[in-house]
Order: structure tokens, then C-alpha cells, then sequence
């Protein structure tokens, strides 16, 4: 008659002791979701700044690079200071590249951590006896782990979207860098066909004007 009482007892134990194990597997697997996803809005954070003096720079850049196509008399040094400032900025553009992807690599572990701790917490509600009353505040807690548990998975999948949205103009930016360089170096090549020309013209003026002093002496 004693073992049956006991038997039981020995089970709840059992019961409680995996079900407090799964709670904490839920724990960590929140805290990772929650520490990923941290890093992720971080990184997202610094490259939407960086991106926003980039475009700034570019814009900048563009409105010169314009002006100087419309002017016969743009030097070789301004082009090259223009070549410079763009090269430094595709710098920064490799840069904030970095920052997105990984960024994005957080955002997509917080995901994935995210619906780890999820399918956890449903596997451990699941599991819960209803017999046990004494593990009832367990239970209440693994359904607000599961809650929190979607929400990380939300905002996860919100930064993967916004991730998205930084690799796109980053890309257009890598377009208008390009298209700016193949200016400059349009440039650069009219201006140094212009010196060329320049310098023939005054090669035949100083030997006109040798044979013009010449002929009066």
C-alpha cells in the first residue's frame, strides 16, 4: 500500500525534474534570441547612420562630378581630388556592407533561436501533468516564455526585413559609384586629350612665331 504513494511521488519528481529542465533550455535559448537580436539592432542602428553621411557624400560628389562634365576648364588635380573622396567612400560602402550582413547574420540567428525556445516551450507545455499543482507557476511561466518566444520571433524576422532594405541601397549606392567613376575617368581622359591639343597648339605658335621674327630680321 506504501508503494503506490511512493511510486508516485518518485514519477512527479521525475516529471518536475524534466520539466524544470526543459524550462531552462527555454530560458537559454531566450536569452541567446535576445542577445542575438540586441547585436542585430546595433549593427543595423550603426550602418543606417553611416549609410546616411554616405548617401550625403555621394549626393555631394555627384552634383561636382555634374559640374565639372559641364566645365572645359576642370583641372586633372580637382578630378583626381573627386576620384579620392569617392574612392574613401567606396570604402565606407564596404564597410556598412559588413556591418548589414552581419546584422542580418544576427537577425536570422535571433530568428532561429527564437523558434527554438518557441517549439521548447511547446514541447514543455505539452509535457506538463496537470496532476502536479505544485509545478502550476512553472506552467504559467513556460506559457509566458512561449509568449516572449514569438515576440523575439517577430522582431527577428522585422530586422531580417530591414536588413533587406540596407542591402538594397547599399547596392544602388555601389551603382552611383561606378557610374561616378566612369565619369572621372571620362573626364580625366577629355582633359588630358585637351592638355595633348594644348600643347601641340602652342609648339606650332612658338614655331610660327620664330618664323614670323625671323622673316622681319
Amino acid at each position: 500500500m506504501v508503494e503506490g504513494p511512493i511510486l508516485r511521488a518518485e514519477n512527479a519528481k521525475g516529471d518536475a525534474n524534466t520539466i524544470l529542465g526543459k524550462a531552462q533550455d527555454v530560458l537559454n535559448n531566450l536569452k541567446g534570441a535576445t542577445s542575438a537580436q540586441d547585436s542585430a539592432t546595433i549593427a543595423i542602428n550603426k550602418a543606417d547612420n553611416d549609410i546616411t553621411d554616405a548617401e550625403a557624400d555621394l549626393t555631394q560628389i555627384e552634383s561636382e562630378t555634374s559640374a565639372a562634365s559641364e566645365k572645359s576648364d576642370m583641372s586633372l588635380k580637382a578630378i583626381e581630388l573627386l576620384k579620392i573622396r569617392l574612392e574613401a567612400l567606396r570604402k565606407k560602402y564596404i564597410e556598412n556592407d559588413i556591418k548589414v550582413k552581419q546584422a542580418e547574420d544576427a537577425a536570422q540567428r535571433a530568428s532561429e533561436t527564437a523558434l527554438v525556445a518557441e517549439t521548447r516551450a511547446n514541447e514543455l507545455e505539452m509535457d506538463y501533468s496537470p496532476t502536479a499543482s505544485q509545478l502550476d507557476s512553472r506552467y504559467n511561466l513556460t506559457k509566458a516564455a512561449r509568449a516572449k518566444a514569438q515576440d523575439l520571433k517577430d522582431r527577428a524576422d522585422r530586422l531580417a526585413g530591414e536588413t533587406t532594405n540596407k542591402l538594397d541601397k547599399l547596392r544602388k549606392m555601389q551603382e552611383d559609384f561606378n557610374k561616378n567613376e566612369m565619369t572621372l575617368n571620362q573626364l580625366a581622359d577629355n582633359i588630358d586629350e585637351l592638355n595633348r591639343n594644348m600643347t601641340i597648339y602652342l609648339q606650332v605658335i612658338t614655331k610660327k612665331s620664330r618664323e614670323y621674327y625671323k622673316c622681319k630680321t
